[in-house]
């Protein structure tokens, strides 16, 4: 490779990358492609935060591309001159990506785990704690209990409890009253619910 200004960016292509030797091969602005001894290739940027040098991994080619490894390098690079630092950041939106996959995959079932746990202290005694969810666990999970929370609509529960409404009129009452609970409990954890 010819010797070229260390300002130059874009130095890299996609046909030259599978022909350079092992090594750190420079793009320019700070993104550099990492090949090893076997051909492996992966990216990194280089940053300053505060005065700080700061690397972050961006994946490895081809799985991300040229094009998306120099689109990250200069998001990344935004990130910083905002005053950000750029490692946290992407920390942040990783762990909240991670949250967002839990909450979507959260079953009532779980979400009134939670809810009965966080309340049973309030509850008086164990037979209090345990006749609290009953009434979920006899009339609304047997049916809904698997389902994901917010895939869970009014009519839904309306169905569930539609054979007990006439017939015991105080444990439907009493279900509903809990899982009206459960659907708060399941807002405050940022769940989207009917």
């Amino acid at each position: 490779m010819t010797q070229q200004n260390d300002y130059s960016i874009n130095r890299l292509t996609t046909k030259t990358i599978t022909s350079l030797p092992a090594g750190k091969h420079p793009d320019g602005g700070g993104l550099f492609l990492i090949k090893s001894e076997r051909g492996k290739c992966r990216w990194m940027v280089r940053l300053s935060f505060q005065g700080k040098p700061k690397q972050m991994g961006l994946g490895p080619f081809p799985s991300v591309s040229l094009a998306e490894a120099r689109s990250e390098r200069d998001r990344w690079k935004s990130v910083a001159r905002r005053g950000q630092d750029p490692v946290l950041v992407r920390k942040l939106e990783r762990s909240e990506a991670q949250l967002a996959m839990l909450r979507k995959s959260m079953s009532l079932k779980e979400v009134a785990l939670d809810a009965y746990e966080t309340r049973k202290p309030e509850l008086k005694g164990e037979a209090n704690a345990v006749r609290w969810f009953g009434a979920l666990k006899n009339h609304i999970l047997p049916k809904l209990g698997d389902r994901p929370i917010e895939k869970i609509n009014q009519l839904d529960i309306r169905e569930t409890l539609r054979p007990i409404w006439h017939t015991k009129p105080e444990a439907a009452r009493k279900a509903i009253n809990r899982l009206n609970i459960v659907v708060k409990h399941a807002a405050a954890l940022g769940l989207e619910v009917d």
